[in-house]
């Protein structure tokens, strides 16, 4: 079988050879998503007239636009239109991204790093395709984070542009979650996933979760019915997970049942009243709404020795309560149970660091600020 490396230098000769036409094509993880959609979706409310083309992991999306073609990215005709395009939007990379300086790449990227990614971690340049990454734009939500952005891509920094992540958009929609009694706070707990690239990084759980056990997860759900408290746990779509936590009161997994699958989850992460997570970046997003964060760090020493992070002193960068136990957990339920949010001054001095912007806005200053100058077409 052809090894990557040949395989990228056939893709990019091949790309080079065929001419370009005036094509914007997007692409992002999971399917029809993310940062990548935003953007296209806000294109199309402006009835611009642009041809467009979707690569799609599947073809069984709703909804779809009869002036968008949609196309299998794991298709010889996906390819043939990435070969085509001469504007690629991606969220995680494409076929080996074999690009060429005849295409203009919109790195969009999927958040904010805190662990270390790319050029800041060597076992990311095993793949030719990190190594190879080619960016034109990419982006960023504040001057800290695109200095960091720039050397995790080994980019200009001319070219990481500080306009906030435009899925963030998404969080001042604040849907309601589905089948949750009104008078019941929802606190949101996505974890990172620790399995990825074929790597372990920190301690493996048994049910996906730090600290959550078959010894105590009981006691958690009978702490959060205390407390009037739900707990909705979104995995990292690439997490696997051995053991699922089932049948519990106060306790539920992200089903059709609690959101709209056809929804961005942000739109409803932005009505819940708190937020537990521990490296994931999603808690730079959701500071841009300043509502309360814990940080589960049980596995914190051993995180940082098998993946590290993108500062010297992360947990100065993690704005929030830091749990390390179950007591320490339950602390931080039996606080939000009670409005108590005591790491409030520390998001606001930390947040602006983070996150410049605290609106919804920041796809349109995408589309607004940076396409114009790359596509020669003014965008309101």
């Amino acid at each position: 079988m052809i090894g990557k490396i040949a395989l990228f230098y056939i893709l990019r000769l091949v790309n080079y050879i065929i001419p370009k036409k005036n094509i914007l094509l997007f692409t992002s993880s999971p399917n029809y998503y993310d940062n990548a959609l935003c953007v296209f979706q806000y294109l199309m409310n402006k009835k611009k007239k642009y041809k467009i083309v979707w690569l799609l992991e599947n073809n069984n999306i709703k909804n779809k636009l009869n002036n968008v073609i949609y196309i299998e990215r794991h298709s010889f005709k996906g390819l043939y239109y990435f070969f085509r395009s001469k504007y690629i939007f991606h969220t995680h990379g494409l076929y080996l991204n074999a690009t060429t300086k005849q295409q203009i790449v919109f790195s969009l990227w999927h958040g904010m790093p805190l662990k270390r990614i790319q050029y800041l971690f060597p076992k990311d340049l095993t793949n030719i395709a990190n190594r190879k990454l080619n960016i034109n734009i990419t982006i960023a939500t504040s001057d800290l984070m695109a200095e960091i952005v720039s050397r995790c891509f080994n980019c200009d920094i001319s070219k990481v542009k500080v306009v906030g992540l435009p899925r963030n958009d998404y969080l001042f929609d604040k849907l309601k979650f589905k089948n949750i009694p009104e008078d019941q706070k929802v606190i949101v707990w996505m974890p990172t996933y620790r399995d990825g690239n074929n790597r372990k990084e920190g301690l493996q759980y048994e049910f996906g979760l730090p600290i959550v056990n078959s010894k105590n997860y009981s006691e958690i759900n009978e702490w959060c019915s205390k407390n009037n408290i739900c707990i909705i746990i979104k995995f990292h779509p690439y997490q696997k997970i051995n053991n699922i936590l089932s049948g519990l009161s106060n306790i539920k997994i992200v089903s059709e049942d609690i959101v709209d699958e056809q929804k961005h989850f942000y739109s409803y992460l932005g009505s819940a009243d708190a937020l537990i997570t521990d490296y994931s970046s999603v808690y730079i997003d959701y500071l841009t709404i300043d509502k309360p964060i814990g940080f589960i760090l049980e596995d914190y020493a051993k995180y940082t020795d098998d993946r590290g992070f993108v500062f010297d002193n992360p947990l100065e960068y993690m704005p929030g309560v830091h749990i390390y136990n179950i007591e320490e957990l339950k602390n931080f339920i039996e606080e939000i149970a009670h409005n108590v949010d005591s790491s409030k001054n520390l998001r606001n001095t930390i947040g602006i660091k983070l996150n410049k912007f605290r609106d919804n806005k920041n796809t349109k200053r995408f589309v607004t600020e940076i396409l114009p100058v790359l596509l020669g077409e003014k965008i309101k």
